[in-house]
């Protein structure tokens, strides 16, 4: 029987908010003890920003995955800020995660560009 890859995290505490990387092989279980991990630092940082840096994530996200992320990450605090940073490629399918996070009143925005992501984070207004 062959093991299960698992995804590696990297967690990453800025003074204006959290980055959060996720690469190599996507696991659903994996994924959501992140955003455990995450809920928990947002609340002890006091932030209400994230930057989820997926671009060397590997392996497909379903639609119900990607709606449950949405709502898993749309619990760690109200009036959230997130920056996605992903590929061109990634960037091409669909934007169902930033869909339910804006519907549950996250602000969102999807970045190909670190320096773009990165800046409009840091924006001051949320």
């Amino acid at each position: 029987m062959g093991s299960v890859a698992k995804m590696i995290t990297q967690f990453v505490d800025h003074t204006e908010y959290v980055r959060l990387s996720l690469s190599d092989a996507y696991n659903y279980q994996d994924a959501m003890r992140c955003f455990v991990e995450l809920s928990l630092r947002a609340h002890q940082l006091d932030h209400r920003r994230i930057l989820l840096d997926i671009r060397r994530l590997g392996g497909m996200v379903s639609i119900i995955e990607k709606h449950l992320f949405g709502i898993a990450l749309s619990k760690i605090k109200p009036g959230l800020r997130i920056s996605i940073l992903c590929t061109p490629k990634q960037a091409e399918s669909d934007d169902h995660l930033e869909t339910v996070l804006i519907n549950r009143g996250a602000t969102v925005k999807g970045f190909t560009d670190e320096a773009g992501a990165v800046e409009w984070i840091r924006e001051s207004r949320s």
